[in-house]
């Protein structure tokens, strides 16, 4: 029976979500390709640079989202005649993570769109709630699946969650990300156009805010 991390996946785990490394964990290789069939280990991003915290993050989320990846936003196009896609291999189903919603952060063209779906999982063993999410493209960091935040059990998930959302898009609004175009799909878990209104609406307040300040010292 497969246990639920092999050790590599436990190390993996221990470094996403910034936890003390055991003494076994150092004398792991993580990158190695030589694991364990169905074992998820660390891969380098899109442009082959290999960022340890980033690269475990990504891990954790392809854990997550093994056995759902035909579920997830998907990349397709020909070239030949041969089809690709950014998903072309499928998991076996190990965790059950809830979709919140996804999003269309932008339309770049016609058929272009820049989806962004949003999960929560309970990680077992390591009792956290892990907030991960899926892009059908690495174009922006790298990675299709990436870790946006983890937390402890508590009463209140959904409202947890919330606020790591909340956080993390303050962090893409501080880098001048606009605000998402459209919500493609919502579970009713969350509210994401109502955290997108306090991230956005009140940081362009602030800002208005800022501009008349400093247009009464002009006078």
């Amino acid at each position: 029976m497969r246990p639920v991390f092999f050790p590599t996946e436990a190390a993996i785990v221990r470094i996403a979500l910034g936890l003390e490394p055991t003494p076994q964990d150092h004398g792991l290789d993580l990158w190695s390709a030589d694991v364990p069939r169905g074992a998820v280990r660390l891969l380098p991003d899109e442009s082959d640079h290999r960022d340890l915290e980033a690269a475990a993050g990504n891990a954790l989320a392809r854990m997550i989202f093994s056995g759902y990846e035909d579920q997830l936003p998907t990349f397709v196009w020909s070239r030949a005649g041969i089809v690709f896609t950014t998903r072309p291999e499928r998991g076996q189903k190990r965790f059950d993570p809830q979709q919140l919603f996804c999003i269309n952060w932008a339309t770049s063209g016609p058929g272009f769109s820049w989806p962004e779906a949003y999960y929560l999982c309970w990680m077992p063993v390591f009792e956290r709630w892990v907030l991960v999410s899926a892009r059908d493209s690495p174009e922006v960091d790298g990675y299709c699946d990436r870790l946006v935040g983890h937390f402890g059990d508590c009463d209140d998930p959904m409202g947890e969650a919330e606020q790591v959302i909340e956080q993390h898009w303050l962090s893409l609004n501080a880098f001048e990300q606009p605000r998402f175009e459209e919500l493609i799909d919502c579970a009713s878990l969350i509210d994401a156009n109502a955290i997108a209104d306090r991230v956005w609406e009140e940081c362009e307040g602030d800002e208005e805010d800022q501009e008349e300040d400093w247009e009464e010292c002009d006078e």
